[in-house]
């Protein structure tokens, strides 16, 4: 975010903040998600649970499938999939520690 010359100095404090926050990471770990809908919403057909990493930056979460990232090598790279949990749906799974995305 650009906090230019053109910015009234009253937001400035206001912008740096959006800004920050939208570069640090709040949480990053292994967890089993839910194949539940597609990136069209649509049902999986074989909805089953998978291992991923993930990371949450500001409103961006980005999952690696850990199967992927156990069978890279140390110079190689696993494209994440990325999920904007600003324009995401997220449905709890009252069960401990699994999450419906």
């Amino acid at each position: 975010m650009d906090t230019g010359s053109e910015t009234l100095p009253e937001l400035e404090p206001i912008l740096n903040y959006l800004n920050s926050q939208a570069n640090k990471l709040y949480q990053e770990g292994y967890f089993l998600k839910l194949n539940d809908l597609d990136i069209n919403g649509r049902s999986f057909q074989d909805r089953q649970w998978v291992d991923c990493f993930a990371q949450l930056i500001g409103t961006v979460l980005s999952l690696w499938d850990s199967a992927a990232l156990d069978a890279a090598g140390p110079d190689e790279d696993v494209a994440p999939t990325f999920i904007n949990l600003a324009d995401a749906s997220i449905k709890m799974v009252y069960r401990p520690f699994f999450l419906s995305l």
